[in-house]
This record gives structure tokens, sequence and C-alpha cells, in this order.
């Protein structure tokens, strides 16, 4: 007789000769202890738990439930009405509410013994077994209540005794909950390991202290030609190559004695054997771990053959190539010598070049800040002259109306020099908008998108201007008023478009300008001449314009899916 089976008859021995009341609940307090170790399945295990703890404490229904994962609803592990008439469906959702959230809620087993006079009656649905008086104890883990084991319809009433004899076998509940949740997991875990080590492409092969074969996965049959019913429970001896195998009993031996190996946790390059006798290369990856005080071993392995073979010729090719430099040393001693004069004089023409670009970009944005200059001054003249010229021209026509003598047609003229004036007015802010200088870039982009509406109002514009003014430099604010010139007027000129989206951002330190439109757009990837011809000459003065102001342009477009031009230029 097994030593646990005869220390179990001498307890019970034991309690036989105790007090028959206390014999009663130690002797299911041990049957539902035995019901945690006996069952992996937990609607079983809280089953005999439940008609442990029902029959002990002389209750007649009840049932085993457990927390939704939303905590909002009991969801039923079993229900045993104890032969009163039930007809509420088992998928009736049961609400955490009443006397079951006070249990969930205080984590303790609560009670009430008159429980059709209790407000809590109400709260049972039609159908319902009629409940005298109710017990719910808890299931508790990691401190937290995940369930409930409840009890009705005791005869007499239930009390502190059962209350504490139901908590105790709600823990046995709590116990097998989380038995089974672990069990489950490790199951998962096997098999997750088994589906991803079967489809590896490397050979898995795994070993007991002993060196014996415990895990040989489908790879490992391509590469050595064995099955899993071939090696399993046998030697690793039988892929390793003779010469070897007194080395690796010595291993073995030392993982018995010490526990650790000098080869676990490295790759390795070895020599293995396969079915029939044939040697051939491998790396080995080897790595151990203990279960219940054994050693076990687990070895990734891959056939190196063919790259050992693609060494082998790159190191023939090179003792090859090392033959042909010695018989040539001297010959291109006198090559390096020119070689050498010749990469200083490139050297040197390269930093003229660069020296040329520099004093270009120089010259460039020399000659851009002059022509800025000179629009404004322009613009000033003719605000200053012309303007008010022809504002005393109109106010002296205005007056000669008042005469009888004047002939009517002064008021065309009065007209046509309205229209003259409005025309240098918009030459001039052409030239350079004097609000740009007064009200900034945010207010001068909000009037040239009103303008240009009332130009063109067949095309929507859609504005996002999200940075502050202050963050626009002011050398910034023409460069971004010149590119939205040049887009907007190839827009109107050959886009055909009839929606354009406008952006202005500060970013991460990046100030970021786009206009975006739906119209016909271009082959973006065409260069020089071909590409102007279909998109204007704008786009090239704009992306210069992007870079001498130390940014840069990106222009995307498709024929037929719209054009998208994006200037960026780093710190705010």
């Amino acid at each position: 007789m097994p030593k646990s089976a005869g220390k179990t008859q001498s307890r019970e021995g034991a309690l036989k000769k105790s007090d028959p009341g206390k014999e009663r609940e130690l002797l299911a307090l041990l049957e539902g202890s035995r019901a945690v170790l006996r069952y992996r399945d937990f609607a079983t295990c809280a089953r005999a738990i439940f008609d442990s703890c029902k029959n002990l404490i002389g209750a007649q229904s009840g049932y085993v439930a457990l927390l939704s994962k939303d905590g909002s609803e009991n969801e039923l592990v079993f229900l045993d009405a104890g032969g009163l008439p039930c007809s509420v469906p088992q998928d009736l959702p049961m609400p955490i509410r009443g006397l079951r959230a006070e249990a969930y809620g205080k984590g303790k087993t609560v009670y009430d013994n008159h429980f059709l006079k209790s407000r809590w009656v109400d709260y049972l649905p039609a159908g319902h077994v009629k409940l005298d008086n109710v017990l719910f104890a808890p299931l508790i883990l990691d401190g937290r209540t995940v369930g409930l084991l409840g009890l009705a319809n005791k005869s007499g009433g239930f009390d502190r005794k059962d209350a504490g004899l139901a908590t105790a076998f709600g823990e046995f509940a709590a116990i097998a909950l989380h038995n089974s949740r672990t069990l489950g997991s490790l199951e998962f875990s096997e098999k997750r390991f088994r589906a991803v080590a079967q489809t590896a492409s490397d050979a898995i092969v795994s070993t007991d202290s002993e060196g014996n074969i415990v895990f040989w996965n489908r790879s490992a049959e391509v590469m050595f030609g064995f099955s899993s019913e071939e090696v399993l429970g046998g030697s690793l001896e039988k892929i390793i190559p003779l010469p070897l195998r007194h080395a690796h009993r010595q291993g073995m031996e030392r993982i018995r004695h010490a526990g650790t190996d000098r080869i676990t946790g490295r790759s390795l390059e070895l020599t293995a054997l396969r079915k029939g006798e044939v040697e051939f290369p491998i790396e080995l990856s080897l790595s151990s771990w203990r279960q219940n005080g054994d050693v076990f071993f687990t070895g990734i392995i891959r056939d190196i053959t063919e790259r050992k073979q693609a060494e082998e010729a790159l190191q023939k090719a090179h003792d090859e190539l090392e033959l042909r430099v010695e018989e040539r040393t001297a010959e291109l001693s006198e090559s390096n010598l020119l070689l050498r004069q010749e990469i200083a004089e490139r050297e040197r023409a390269e930093e003229a070049l660069r020296e040329s670009e520099t004093a270009v970009r120089y010259l460039a944005s020399r000659l851009l800040e002059t022509q800025e200059s000179e629009r404004k001054r322009v613009a000033g003249d003719i605000h200053d002259t012309l303007g008010s010229s022809l504002a005393a021209v109109k106010f002296r026509l205005e007056r000669f109306l008042t005469e009888p003598q004047i002939s009517p047609s002064i008021e065309d003229a009065i007209a046509m020099i309205q229209r003259t004036m409005e025309e240098a007015r918009r030459i001039q802010l052409a030239l350079h908008p004097s609000m740009l200088d007064d009200l900034g870039i945010l207010s001068t982009l909000s009037w040239f998108i009103r303008e240009f509406c009332k130009t063109y109002p067949g095309i929507r514009i859609e504005s996002q201007l999200e940075i502050k003014e202050k963050e626009v430099p002011k050398a910034l604010k023409t460069v971004i008023y010149r590119i939205l010139q040049e887009a907007f007027n190839n827009i109107a000129k050959h886009s055909r478009a009839d929606r354009v989206r406008l952006a202005l951002r500060g970013e991460d330190s990046v100030i970021e300008f786009t206009v975006e439109d739906n119209g016909i757009g271009f082959d973006a990837n065409l260069r020089g001449a071909a590409r102007n011809q279909r998109s204007g000459l704008g786009l090239s003065s704009m992306t210069e314009r992007a870079e001498i102001s130390g940014g840069s342009m990106v222009i995307r477009s498709e024929p037929g899916k719209g054009t998208v031009i994006t200037a960026t230029w780093p710190g705010i």
C-alpha cells in the first residue's frame, strides 16, 4: 500500500474518534481539498467542492459563478436548483447587484435569512427558484473577488459557522480556478512551442541530462534522415560522429556533477552524422533549463554545408588573388603613385568647384535680395506718384460734374481713372504687398486667398495656418509669399483644379508650407524643358527660392491626380 494512502486512512481513523460534528466538517473539508488535487477541469472540481459544501451546511440549492471579463455580470459555471421548479434560462444575465454586489465589494461571505422580505427580492426574475434564505461566499484570487459560491434554502437559516465553512470551500474553489487557469496557460504555451518548433526551418532537438532525445522536430527529420519514432528515447550519440562521442560523454558527466557546461549559451561549428553514416558540418546553439531537479538541453541546429562550400570557394579565390597581387606589386607601385597624384589633383578641382558653387549661391541670394528691394522701391513710387496723381484727377473730374456745362462723358473718364487706380494698387501689391511688412505673413496669406477667390470664383480654397506670426523669420516671409504667388499662378493657368488646400505649419522646429490641388497634374519625373512645358517655369523659381533661403522643396504630381508642393525650412 502506498505511504500516502496509509497516512490518509490513519487521519480518517483519528477523525472518527473525535466529535461527530467536527468529524463531519473535517471530512467534508478533506473531500474538498481532494477535489482540488483530483480534477483538472474547473467545472468538475467546482461541482465536487460545491456538493461537499452544500451537503455539510444543509442547503438545498445553489450555484458557482465567475465574474465576467467586463466585471458587470455573474457567468454561471453550473446551477443546482435542488429539485425546486426553476424556469429561468441558464444564459439569462446575472448583473452584479443586490446581495451579490455586497459579496463582491466586501470580498467576504454574506447571508440573509429573510430574503423574501428583503429589498433584494425585487431583483429576482420571473420563474426563479423560491429563496427563503441565501448565502454568498467569494472566490478570491490575488486579492480580487473573481466569482461566487452561492447557497440557498437551508432549513432554519444560515449562521456564522456556515459562513466560515462556506468561506473555506470558496477558497478551495478559488485554488481550483487558479490551478485550472495555470494548467490551461501551460498547455497553451506547450502547444505554441510545439507549433513554432515544428514549423522552424532549423532542426530543434531536446535531450535530458543522460543525453536521451526527448524532442525532435520535422526539420530534424529532414536534416538527419531519422523519423521521430526512430530517435525519441534513444541516445543523442546516434547523430554524433565517433571521434566526438568521447568529448560528448565527458560534457554530460560534467553536467551531472556541476550542473553547467562551458558550451551552453554559445554557437559552435561542429560535425554531425546523418542517416547512412554521412558526416556534414553544422552550427549548434545550445541552451539548458531545469525541471523538477533535472537538467534538459535544447539545441538549434543549422546545416552549414553550403556556407562552408562558399567559404572554401571564397578562400580559394582569395588565395589566387593574393598570388596575382604579389606578382604585380612592382607594376602597381608606379601606378599607385600616379593614381595618388591624380586623386590629389581631383580633390583640388572638387574643392574649387565647391567654392564656385558657394559663390554662385551667394550671388543668387544677393540677386534675389536686390530684386526684392527694387520691387519694393518701384511699388513705393507707384503708390506715391501714380496713385496720388490719379486720385487728384478723379477728385477734379468729380468737381467738374457739378457744372452743367460739363459733358456727361466725363463720368466714363472717372470710371476709367478709378479702374486705373485699382490696377495701380494691384501692381503695387504684386510687386511687394505693404501688408507683409505691416500686418505679417498670416494676414497677407489670408488677403491673397480672398483676392484670388474674387478673380477665380470657380476655385474653392481651404487654408490651415497653424503657426504663430513670431515663429516665422522675417526673411522667410517674403520667400513664402513668392512661392504662394508662383504656385497659385500655375494653378490658375495650368491645373484646371476646382479645389486647393493651403497649409502653413510650425512643428518640431520645422516650418512647412504646402499647396495641394486636385487638378490634372503632370509627370513630376520629367526634367528640364519637358517639365517646364507642362507646368510652367514657376516650379524652378519656387525650388530655387526655397533652397537659397536654407530650405528644400518636394513636388509630387501624376497625370490626373493633382499636384502637391511642399517647402520646408529647419529651425523655428
